[in-house]
């Protein structure tokens, strides 16, 4: 399992993924390029089912 603060996420590539969270619920996931989302934090685990995957990630963190 991976976790993530709140971000938004620019696909450079297209792709498609399995995700599955920390309950065990399982979605598909999928980017075209240069499509931007916003994702709120979370944790789960990913299996690319086409890819690869290539992204640019802006977190936010808490400072304080």
């Amino acid at each position: 399992m991976r976790s993530h603060p709140p971000r938004a996420i620019v696909a450079i590539n297209s792709y498609r993924l399995k995700s599955t969270d920390e309950e065990g619920r399982v979605s598909i996931v999928e980017r075209l390029s240069g499509e931007t989302v916003w994702s709120d934090s979370e944790e789960h685990a990913a299996e690319v089912l086409a890819g690869p995957i290539h992204t640019i990630e802006i977190e936010l963190k808490h400072l304080g």
